[in-house]
């Protein structure tokens, strides 16, 4: 399998980079005002795996985590 590298700009402020392999397994919105990057990746079976925001390098916000089969396994909010 080939693995497919996808970055597009949304607007002037936003950005999306995309990582394929057959399905899609990570994606990373970057906004820069304010600067928070908003990280998704899946299971090779299509399934989210995990949903999480940065800022400064930090974790914050909602976080959660899910099982190979879709159910929730971990939600948090994460304090700055």
């Amino acid at each position: 399998m080939k693995m497919e590298l996808i970055s597009s700009i949304m607007s002037p402020n936003i950005r999306s980079l995309s990582i394929c392999l057959g399905s899609k397994l990570l994606e990373r919105v970057f906004s820069e005002n304010p600067p928070v990057t908003t990280h998704f990746q899946w299971f090779e079976n299509g399934q989210k795996w995990i949903e999480r925001t940065w800022k400064d390098g930090k974790r914050i916000g909602l976080e959660t985590q899910w099982y190979r089969n879709g159910q929730k396994s971990v939600e948090q909010i994460l304090e700055t």
